[in-house]
């Protein structure tokens, strides 16, 4: 009796398993094509393509790489986010037949295939991204020592390649997502801030803020200049603010309609000068935060799509203001997350990497 209810409930199990492996194909459009060597249809995302992302990624049609973008898109919802997070792997069960498992000690390992070493590639990038892992550390002997007992015919890369390929290519892809976030968006917050590198050398830089409907705020690492030295002033500001708006309004092709910086010192002026010459565009202290803090409670882009048939010109407007990032924080959180992986310890680490490495861990 009791074999029987535990075969039963190992068919519900794989029941289950079948269902979310075909849920998951409701998000992405299915192509006739297949992947190179594979049985496997190539798909893109649905929610990408809604975003008029204008280079769809293509994927591969099976279940792991599926469930891996829906967790890593900046355009999949979040409730269906945590629906295809992956799930810890349960302890094995004993087999209900009563057959013996197989030991372990003749298992032979294999080189792994294309696909995998650009899957552990990506998987590599992201772990020392997210860790903070010293770049020289993929050489220490301990950590090789370790791969190696975990899987022995694993390729450990070098420093170099790491920090020239396999590092620069994931940088690529990150800076590729977010500069599609941005691209052709119709509202977009720039915001700039200052702060001292580990040289105490005073930096300016420029972050752009794109916020979607679902309230997803895409963060556009622009630039960084050295102010050292320099006459920060109301009319600087305004020079270096018009420079970056007209050099990203044209690489981007998005519209810029709102701009965001600190309560203090020069700002104060430069946001009068701002205004003045820029009236299609709001010019905010980064004390206004409080007012997209109030907007989170419920999503008011709901109502306002609602109201507009009847206030049409209100809800325009509503929608303009919401969809401004009204602070200074998301600057300040880059630069927070670039401290942490170029601190005094690494501090020959070349900027480009180090802002690099900051784009993957956003």
């Amino acid at each position: 009796m009791a074999s029987s209810e535990e075969d039963e409930s190992c068919v519900l199990e794989v029941k289950r398993e079948a269902k979310l492996r075909l849920d998951i194909w409701d998000e992405f459009d299915r192509k006739k094509e297949k992947i190179e060597k594979t049985r496997h249809h190539q798909a893109t995302c649905k929610h990408c393509k809604k975003a008029n992302v204008l280079r769809l990624e293509i994927i591969r049609g099976e279940k792991y790489y599926l469930q891996y973008h829906l967790t890593k898109c900046k355009h999949v919802p979040k409730e269906l986010k945590s629906k295809y997070a992956a799930k810890p792997e349960k302890k094995a069960e004993p087999d209900p037949r009563g057959k013996k498992q197989s030991s372990m000690f003749g298992f032979l390992d294999r080189t792994l295939t294309r696909v995998e070493k650009q899957q552990f590639g990506i998987l590599l990038a992201d772990t020392w991204a997210d860790c903070n892992f010293s770049l020289q550390s993929i050489e220490n002997e301990s950590l090789v020592k370790l791969f190696q007992f975990l899987r022995p015919t694993v390729e450990i890369p070098s420093r170099r390649v790491l920090t020239d390929r396999i590092l620069k290519s994931r940088i690529d892809d990150a800076v590729s997502q977010v500069t599609q976030a941005i691209s052709h968006k119709k509202d977009v917050t720039l915001t700039f801030d200052g702060f001292k590198n580990v040289s105490q050398n005073k930096l300016l830089g420029f972050v752009a803020i794109a916020r979607d409907d679902n309230g997803t705020n895409s963060h556009v690492f622009e630039s960084v200049k050295d102010i050292s030295g320099l006459n920060y002033n109301g009319e600087y500001v305004v020079a270096e603010v018009d420079a970056v708006i007209q050099t990203m309004e044209h690489k981007y092709g998005s519209t810029f309609r709102a701009v965001t910086c600190d309560s203090d010192g020069a700002h104060i002026k430069a946001r009068r000068l701002l205004s003045a010459k820029n009236e299609h565009m709001l010019i905010l202290a980064c004390s206004a935060h409080q007012t997209k803090y109030a907007s989170q409670f419920d999503n008011p882009f709901d109502f306002w799509e609602y109201a507009s048939a009847a206030h049409k010109e209100l809800a325009e407007l509503a929608v303009v203001l919401l969809k401004v990032s009204p602070h200074a924080a998301g600057v300040e959180r880059f630069w927070s997350t670039t401290g942490g992986v170029h601190n005094i310890e690494k501090n020959r680490m070349r900027v480009e990497l180090a802002t690099g490495l900051s784009t993957i861990r956003m």
